[in-house]
């Protein structure tokens, strides 16, 4: 996006501010009011400097794009770099330390992905469906709709719960275990059709980025239970911190 490097962290300070919840309270709590506004001031003032000085970063390519024959406006790629940090930051880490996590609960499972790191990315889709970083989505329906006998009709605003029909035993067989060998996945994880997530494979392709620098730098990875930290949210699901042991390679 062209957020200089000595700003990213400061950027993901205020990301993770924004998407954090006090514990058992769904308001966003007034630092993360704050740090929405923080962000949303300082990419006004980023993509200003982009239409006067375009460069080679996604924001300048932004400014470059047009829609239906028409230019995007400042306020719209303002938006879209909003999108950006939190949707392509906060579920993507997430991501990342689930699949770590589940990888050293399952030894035998890690020690598969060692062997032929081929496989990871059939991890990074189990973690997507066994416990996901995104848990629900909203939708307006578009028609009446019935799902079991219930007929929720046109214009409901409906909660989509991915993380419980990833575990769908209709579905998928043996739903609560985490097996990286699944035929075939099936998830939802990403959504579904028109709306589909748009950065699914950017995240796909970073969770397996990760996992390989990961796995070609460390073994005998470890997690203590007392000290992993849950990451409050709605719906992000993942850790705030994950103190790790593990043995250099």
């Amino acid at each position: 996006l062209g957020v200089p490097e000595e700003d990213q962290e400061q950027m993901r300070i205020w990301s993770d501010a924004m998407m954090e919840r006090e514990d058992g309270n769904p308001d966003i709590p007034p630092a993360g009011i704050e740090a929405g506004a923080n962000v949303y001031n300082y990419f006004t003032e980023l993509v200003a400097e982009r239409r006067r000085h375009p460069t080679d970063d996604l924001t300048s390519a932004f400014l470059e794009a047009e829609l239906d024959g028409e230019g995007l406006s400042d306020l719209q790629v303002v938006s879209f770099c909003f999108l950006f940090i939190v949707a392509g930051n906060e579920t993507t880490t997430k991501l990342i330390g689930n699949a770590l996590y589940w990888l050293a609960a399952h030894p035998d499972q890690r020690a598969a992905v060692y062997a032929d790191p081929s496989r990871i990315p059939d991890v990074v889709e189990e973690v997507l469906r066994y416990e996901g970083s995104t848990q629900q989505i909203a939708r307006t329906l578009t028609a009446d709709a019935t799902v079991r006998d219930v007929t929720m009709p046109e214009g409901s605003k409906v909660l989509l719960l991915l993380g419980s029909a990833n575990r769908d035993e209709d579905v998928f067989v043996d739903p609560e275990v985490f097996d990286i060998d699944r035929r075939p996945t099936r998830h939802i994880a990403f959504g579904h059709g028109a709306h589909v997530c748009l950065g699914a494979a950017m995240a796909r392709l970073e969770a397996r980025l990760a996992i390989e620098d990961l796995h070609e730098a460390m073994t005998d990875y470890a997690f203590d239970e007392d000290t992993l930290v849950r990451f409050n949210s709605g719906n992000v699901r993942g850790y705030a911190s994950m103190p790790m042991t593990f043995t250099p390679r």
